[in-house]
Order: C-alpha cells, then sequence, then structure tokens
C-alpha cells in the first residue's frame, strides 16, 4: 500500500473480498487504508436491527471488537444448522438435514437468505455487497455502498 502510494498510483485498489483487509490490517494502514473497494457477503456496518444487535454481542464478548465476515458466517452456519433442526423436528440425519436445508429462509445479520438446491449442496440466494474503506468514527473499516439484492451465489 505504502509502495503504491509512494509511486504517486491513485487509482482506487480493488481487493477480491473484504477479508483481505481486516479492521486490524486497515488500522495498521491507517490513511494508505482509505478508499479500498472489495465485496463481501457481510460488514459490520450493514444497518439494520439484527445486525446492530449482532455487533453490539460480538463486541461485548470480544472486548469491543468488530465483527470480521468470518465471525457472520460462522453465526449464519450455526443458525442455518440450527433451523434445519427444528424444521425436522429434531430429525439430525443428514438427508433430512439436507433437504430441510435445501428450502430455509432466514433473515440473518446480513439480511434475507434464501437457500435452494443445486446439484449435491444447497446455495444461497442472499444480498451480496460492494464495500469502500472509509473512517467511521475513529476506525477505517468497509461500508457498504452498494447492494446487489438477492444475488444467487453460486461460487463455481
Amino acid at each position: 500500500m505504502k509502495q503504491y502510494k509512494d509511486y504517486g498510483l491513485t487509482a482506487p485498489l480493488v481487493a477480491p473480498l473484504s477479508n483481505d483487509f481486516a479492521d486490524p490490517q486497515l488500522a495498521d494502514l491507517g490513511d494508505l487504508g482509505l478508499g479500498i473497494i472489495a465485496c463481501d457477503s457481510y460488514s459490520a456496518q450493514i444497518d439494520n436491527p439484527l445486525n446492530k444487535a449482532f455487533v453490539d454481542a460480538y463486541r461485548n464478548l470480544w472486548k469491543g471488537e468488530y465483527p470480521p465476515s468470518q465471525a457472520f458466517g460462522g453465526w449464519q452456519a450455526v443458525n442455518l444448522f440450527l433451523a434445519a433442526v427444528k424444521a425436522t423436528n429434531g430429525d439430525t440425519t443428514p438427508a433430512k438435514l439436507v433437504e430441510a436445508l435445501s428450502h430455509l429462509t432466514i433473515v440473518t445479520p446480513a439480511g434475507k437468505m434464501t437457500m435452494s438446491p443445486y446439484q449435491a449442496a444447497c446455495i444461497p440466494t442472499s444480498d451480496f455487497y460492494i464495500l469502500k474503506t472509509e473512517r467511521v468514527g475513529d476506525r477505517i473499516t468497509w461500508v457498504p455502498v452498494y447492494t446487489y439484492q438477492n444475488l444467487l451465489l453460486n461460487y463455481e
């Protein structure tokens, strides 16, 4: 990042995913970390009540840190599993869970997610975000600047 700026380059840098630069790395970069563009399925800056509650709970648990996208992924996995177990009335055989998962819709801190069957797996349809690093209060973090709504997230 420093060399990029030292060479006088000014075009915004684009990262494949926001988790390539987590908040601690952005803090180390300081102002050099401003203006990076990336995408991801989650940002702690998504503005909805469930995400605010998730961020608050995470910050209470982890001494003021903000949740990275990996923490959201963990929340999402656990809650999808719990919803599938509830849909099967407690039957945890793999076939029953996969069948339940393939038709679930849950509300997540990043918005609504609907699972669909795809070959031997289940894939989500949910919002997907274009993010930009900005100063929010005393930190630099990923802020949603555009939302692709109800995008089928097929990672093939």
